[in-house]
């Protein structure tokens, strides 16, 4: 049985100690993330540690990783992502101007309420999900199904071209243009 991770996190104590969580989340268990994704099958493993960074922000660096399935916005069907990437965040006041912050650092507000673990490795999965994952043309079963019921592809005709027209209006007007 996994120990159970804190659930909020007091930033400033951690960073004093040099903590290092590491452990993992089921996707069951993050409410938001779960209803972006097709199902709640997987889980989100995940290592933060914290530190002071050199410029005396107490900053959050890990990563995590997660294999999630998304739905195809093209053929509506499961999709397997992998996601992962680093965690850089640095504590900031509500007042802290960007040009303060170290390069390659992503802000966390500090608020009155200490962050919880959950809400933080969520959110960062949440940024990384693809706006609209879409199968590779050749895997999805929409395109196939697709160009196998399309008329032109049945009968050999040429396919055509909607905007054919109104290209040859533009070409005869450019020549026009140009005898002036």
């Amino acid at each position: 049985m996994r120990p159970a991770p804190p659930q909020l996190l007091d930033i400033s104590r951690l960073v004093k100690q040099g903590a290092e969580l590491h452990g993992f989340f089921s996707i069951a268990e993050l409410p938001r993330l779960r209803d972006a994704l097709y199902d709640d099958s997987g889980q989100v493993d995940y290592r933060l540690e914290f530190s002071r960074h050199a410029d005396g922000f107490e900053q959050i660096t890990g990563q995590y990783h997660a294999d999630v399935m998304v739905t195809c916005q093209r053929c509506m069907q499961p999709m397997a992502v992998e996601l992962g990437t680093d965690i850089r965040l640095v504590v900031v006041a509500a007042d802290t101007r960007a040009q303060q912050l170290p390069e390659d650092f992503e802000p966390l507000q500090q608020t009155t309420a200490a962050p919880d673990l959950v809400t933080l490795i969520e959110d960062e999965v949440l940024l990384a999900l693809p706006f609209a994952p879409l199968h590779r043309a050749e895997d999805c079963k929409a395109v196939a199904a697709e160009s196998a019921h399309t008329p032109d592809a049945e009968s050999g005709a040429p396919r055509q071209q909607p905007f054919a027209e109104l290209d040859k209006l533009l070409q005869s007007a450019k020549k026009s243009a140009g005898k002036d």
